[in-house]
This record gives structure tokens, C-alpha cells and sequence, in this order.
């Protein structure tokens, strides 16, 4: 890929944007959204996967850190996936996370609060869920995105299905 390849159609804000900031800073959604939809047009085939590994990523750079990595062997999965979650106003610019059910075989995750849901942007925390609940030890069977706004739904629902670590 040639050098800026990706900034070319992206809007002007976001342009200068991607020129000068690194993945784990803190960006409005719809400037993130629009990178996403620019970078799944150029780069994706039609199932998101580019947005769900940009997700991915950022989940993994939300949980770099020793004293992090030390939480994870030591606290119960549900407690910390709760903590995760309410850090959401952190890194986001409205809405929060919610962590509705963790049991031994599903997690259930919600966000609401979005004033305008954008597909996109339920695409990128679809790779975040999958990468936050695997670090916390999750065997994934199953992640879906059962309930979007985005999409005419009522609420945005993540349920994960596998073998989850409770305690």
C-alpha cells in the first residue's frame, strides 16, 4: 500500500487527525467512524472485518500495562469486565457500557446513550468485546450483536456465548 493511501477520502478533519495521532488517543466517534467507513471501503470486503480489527486493537492497547495484566490473574472476570465497562465515558464521548449478565456460558453487554447509533461504530466494539472478554479468559463460541439501533433496533446488546470465567 502506498503511503497515505488511506487518507484519501477522508474528511478533512479526520485527515489531519490520522496525521497526527496514535491509535489509543481519544477521538470523537464520528471522526472514528469515519476513518472506519473509509478504511472498510478501501481495504474490507463487506463483513467488517477491518472495523472489528480496528476494535480489536484498541482493546488490546485499553489493556496494556503490568498492573493491568496483574488485575486480570487476580480479580474475578465479572468485577473487572464491570470496571471496564464503566470506564467507558474515558475513552468515549457520550453514551456508557454496561455489563447486563456474566454467566458461566454467555456475557451480556449493553450500550446505550448514543444520540445518533451508527453501524460503524457498533462494528468496532464488536472486535472490542471480543478482545476484552477473551483476555478476561473467555473461550468464544459465539459473538453476536443481537440488538442495534443502528439498525431500527430498541437497545445495542453484545452476548458472547462460550465458556466464560466467572470467578
Amino acid at each position: 500500500m502506498r503511503r497515505g493511501a488511506l487518507r484519501v477520502g477522508i474528511t478533512t478533519y479526520a485527515g489531519q487527525s490520522a496525521r497526527s495521532a496514535i491509535a489509543i488517543n481519544w477521538h470523537p466517534v464520528d471522526e472514528l467512524c469515519d476513518f472506519v467507513d473509509h478504511a472498510e471501503r478501501r481495504f474490507g470486503n463487506g463483513t467488517w472485518d477491518v472495523a472489528q480489527g480496528i476494535g480489536a486493537a484498541g482493546a488490546r492497547a485499553n489493556l496494556k500495562g503490568v498492573m493491568l495484566r496483574i488485575a486480570l490473574y487476580l480479580t474475578k472476570p465479572s468485577f473487572l469486565m464491570t470496571r471496564i465497562a464503566g470506564m467507558w465515558r474515558q475513552f468515549n464521548d457520550e453514551g456508557q457500557m454496561t455489563l447486563v449478565e456474566m454467566t458461566t456460558e454467555r456475557a451480556i453487554i449493553e450500550v446505550s446513550g448514543i444520540a445518533k447509533p451508527r453501524a460503524t461504530f457498533c462494528h468496532v466494539l464488536t472486535g472490542w468485546v471480543g478482545e476484552v472478554t477473551q483476555a478476561l479468559g473467555a473461550e468464544i463460541d459465539s459473538l453476536q450483536h443481537t440488538h442495534c439501533r443502528a439498525r431500527g433496533g430498541t437497545r445495542c446488546v453484545w452476548e458472547v456465548r462460550g465458556r466464560v470465567k466467572v470467578d
